[in-house]
């Protein structure tokens, strides 16, 4: 027994210890780019940011020790063993990425860090990074994961083929062990790289090639390594080309990279190899492999330790001769623009399309379709003029002017575009304006009264308010004229409003309106060329439309109309008892048309109407009448109820003796001896009425009657007013009351005076005057009367209402009591009587009780 087989046993007892005790570790770390099937939505385009910004820090190799973290084992399958996780590469299309079918170069095997860890689904990644040595531009693309596993490829020691079952089983947490310690499990190993051929290799790319790398991401550690094929890949078929995979000419070297592996007679061997091991470091020529279990490839060399005969060992422990897997694209063949495909030596054909277009509306006139011969010269030119011609018989130019296309004919199709415009005729023209009409207008030829502000007098406004209506392409020369002769004219292009401040001036004037236009339904299109090659104009630009104004074309349209001013401002009226009680005044005129100047001018007056209260009034005794006079009113203007107070008068035939002086007529107007001036008590826009600017008042026990300002309205100052005025004309002292308040003081009290003129049943005066009214400014003069039908107050044979009036002294009746009075009593009683104060009304005394006072002092028996 050898040596080496000595040392084992101790080691080989222990094994058999454990070699019934299969265990299952699971990972312990999940990665993002992990668990990478179909089923998972994987994407060779998924590029997980850890592994790619690691990818260069870390390089692998399966000469590293176990323990170094860095122990990257792989193979890529050939395809020898019909498994389909173990395929041949191939191109295959595919549209789960892109959206469209697309060309991928496919190919399998697998891959581990060796002794770093258990591998499963979750914790690890494969991918293929390639290198461009050229343009040293990387691509990374990520595999898709299969179920393939290595863990009894890579067993030490192995005993069975149980992928559960490993002897000596590494902990869940152990890390960088080497087999002889403990055995890991590589689960889900298997991979399928998809490198897409078009991003690779252009369309226009003729030659190209990309270094393979292999990186892998075990819990984020991410090691790489150059990718190396001990075998040679058959050329794929591609495009206009093949594709080709390959190591080199020594790739079929293989290097022995571990100590004590086991010289086997068949692949998979297992059990004691009798001490037969291939020598650490020694280059083995590879003429066998075997790929039908398991992930890692069995490869079968030469061996020399045993004449020759072929030995079989794990791709685990092979280093791989030859370069860096690299993958190339070479074009032996070439498509030809147009569509055909020829060998390299020959001449390509190019199809071109010549295009001949309207280049204003973009239109195709003409499509041609010739050949040229890649890499000779061609010559192509425009049509002649009038070869094309538009729908109005116009000819087509070429422009530019002499356009021709040469050159060495591409290898690719071409198309020439030559561009032409139409030649046209000037199209300036004179046209008339559709649905025009002869001359219209909508006009009002008008005066009115009017009033610049409520305060002033009227004054008259003129207007000519004409507008066109016709429908022309242009107007001019508008004429307004107004005119009253010997007083104004004006004449305006525009509207016309005037005021005449005198509406005297106007009276029985008659006014004159004229409006008219001139007017041309016809127009012109100027053109001007915007675009001139030669002879030939491409482009005509509206420069200007102008109206036509020759006299062919030009017209005129006028309106006239005399409008009288027979208004009667400023005039007074009378209302007597026999007039009607409504009158009509003319506050202006309106003249209105709308059409043609045939049309007739329709003529309105325009009035404002006042209605007066002019009955008489017939009372039962000398009593009292209000005073409230109320005049109605309507306008055809709409306008307010104006009133400029120059005249407001009440005219009572008679009044209280008091009042007479007070309310002595200084009027222009000798209706009465006595006028009571008015004020406005109420102005609406369709009515005004009138009372008395002073109040008037009577007393309850002596009937005086006075009067007071209507701004006066407390009580205290009413019943003040009453004291003064009657003992300032009695010289009495006042003991009454007043009886009315100011809310009924506007009222004339008859005079009951009993030396007074009026008498029962006789009409009286009853005017009054109210100016200036309305827009007329006019002055209304009321003439009514009153009367009444009995004394108020008199004698029996008047048979008054009230009889106060002393009788005549009734003789024969005797007198029991009696008072004898001396002469100086009768001297005394003679002065008081003397001293009297005048009767009120003529029969009512005022000073009764002073007197009786007087005389109760000079005979004291009266006191008794």
């Amino acid at each position: 027994m050898s040596k080496r087989v000595l040392y084992l046993l101790p080691f080989l007892i222990i094994l058999f210890l454990f070699v019934n005790s299969p265990k299952t570790f699971a990972t312990h770390q999940s990665i993002p780019d992990a668990n990478a099937t179909m089923n998972n939505g994987f994407s060779p385009f998924e590029v997980d940011k850890n592994s790619y910004n690691k990818r260069w820090n870390i390089k692998g190799n399966k000469a590293n020790s176990f323990t170094s973290g860095s122990r990257l084992a792989y193979d890529v399958y050939s395809g020898a063993s019909g498994n389909s996780l173990k395929r041949s590469w191939a191109i295959q299309n595919s549209n789960r990425w892109t959206g469209k079918s697309e060309p991928y170069l496919v190919f399998w095997g697998w891959s581990a860090l060796v002794g770093h860890h258990h591998h499963g689904a979750n914790n690890q990644a494969t991918y293929i990074l390639a290198y461009n040595p050229d343009t040293r531009e990387e691509k990374m693309y990520k595999t898709e994961m299969s179920s393939l596993s290595a863990t009894k490829d890579i067993e030490y020691n192995r005993q069975n083929s149980n992928e559960n079952s490993i002897y000596n089983a590494c902990s869940s947490t152990a890390k960088n062990k080497v087999n002889t310690d403990c055995n890991m499990f590589y689960r889900n190993v298997g991979f399928k790289a998809w490198l897409p051929l078009n991003e690779l290799f252009p369309a226009n790319a003729t030659k190209n090639k990309w270094h393979l790398y292999i990186v892998k991401n075990v819990e984020g550690r991410v090691v790489y390594d150059e990718l190396r094929l001990p075998f040679q890949f058959k050329d794929l078929e591609h495009s206009y080309g093949k594709v080709s995979l390959s190591s080199g000419i020594n790739a079929q070297k293989l290097t022995m990279l571990n100590e004590g592996v086991a010289r086997r007679d068949y692949p998979r061997q297992t059990g004691y190899s009798g001490g037969l091991y291939y020598d650490q470091g020694r280059v083995y020529q590879k003429i066998d492999q075997d790929e039908s279990a398991g992930a890692a490839i069995w490869y079968g060399v030469n061996s020399p330790h045993d004449s020759g005969k072929k030995r079989w060992g794990s791709s685990a422990y092979w280093g791989f001769g030859g370069d860096i897997a690299t993958l190339s694209y070479q074009i032996d063949k070439k498509s030809c623009p147009d569509g055909s495909t020829v060998n390299m030596n020959q001449d390509c054909q190019a199809n071109v399309t010549i295009n001949h277009v309207d280049s204003n509306t973009g239109k195709t006139l003409k499509t041609d379709n010739k050949k040229a011969t890649v890499g000779k010269s061609y010559t192509f030119s425009a049509e002649d003029k009038g070869v094309f011609k538009d729908s109005k018989n116009n000819p087509y130019v070429p422009a530019p002017a002499n356009q021709k296309f040469t050159g060495t004919t591409p290898n690719n199709n071409m198309t020439f575009t030559f561009y032409y415009k139409v030649s046209l005729p000037d199209p300036s023209s004179i046209e008339e304006l559709k649905d025009s009409t002869e001359g219209r207008a909508n006009g009002e030829f008008q005066w009115i009264l009017n009033k610049k502000n409520e305060k002033e007098y009227s004054r008259i406004e003129v207007n000519n308010n004409s507008k066109i209506t016709g429908k022309h392409y242009e107007t001019r020369n508008l004429d307004y004229k107004i005119n009253a002769q010997g007083v104004f004219s004006v004449q305006d292009n525009e509207i016309q409003s005037y005021y005449v401040d005198d509406p005297e001036l106007l009276k029985g004037k008659e006014i004159n309106y004229t409006f008219s236009y001139e007017f041309t339904n016809h127009y012109s299109n100027n053109y001007t060329c915007e675009e001139k090659q030669g002879n030939d104009c491409f482009q005509w630009k509206l420069k200007d439309i102008t109206p036509v104004w020759e006299d062919k074309y030009k017209k005129k349209a006028t309106w006239t109309k005399k409008l009288k001013a027979d208004h009667k401002y400023n005039e007074s009226f009378q209302f007597t008892t026999s007039s009607q009680p409504m009158l009509e005044l003319l506050v202006g005129r309106k003249a209105t048309f709308n059409g043609n100047e045939s049309v007739s001018i329709s003529e309105q007056q325009v009035k404002e109407t006042f209605t007066i209260d002019k009955l008489s009034t017939s009372l039962i005794s000398q009593n009292w009448k209000p005073i409230e006079e109320k005049i109605q009113y309507q306008s055809g203007l709409n306008n307010k109820f104006f009133i400029i107070p120059e005249y407001m008068y009440y005219y009572p035939s008679d009044l209280d003796v008091n009042l007479q002086s007070k309310y002595s007529n200084t009027s222009p107007f000798a209706y009465s001896s006595y006028a009571i001036p008015l004020k406005v008590a109420s102005l609406e826009n369709k009515s005004i009425s009138f009372k008395s600017l002073d109040n008037f008042f009577i007393t309850k026990n002596t009937g005086f009657v006075f009067s007071m300002p209507s701004s006066i309205t407390a009580i205290a100052d009413i019943e003040k007013e009453a004291k003064k005025q009657y003992e300032d004309f009695t010289n009495s002292m006042y003991n009454d009351e007043v009886l009315n308040t100011y809310t009924d003081g506007s009222r004339y009290y008859l005079n009951i005076n009993g030396n007074g003129e009026q008498e029962p049943k006789k009409w009286y005066t009853d005017n009054f005057v109210i100016g200036k009214l309305g827009l007329s400014d006019v002055t209304f003069h009321v003439d009514r009367q009153l009367q009444f039908e009995n004394y108020l107050i008199g004698s029996p044979v008047d048979k008054p209402i009230i009889n106060e009036q002393k009788e005549s002294t009734i003789i024969d009746i005797n007198y029991p009591h009696s008072v004898t009075i001396d002469t100086t009593q009768i001297q005394d009683i003679k002065e008081i009587a003397n001293d009297r104060s005048d009767l009120l009304h003529s029969f009512r005394s005022t000073d009764i009780q002073e007197k009786y006072n007087q005389l109760k002092n000079i005979i004291p028996q009266l006191s008794k």
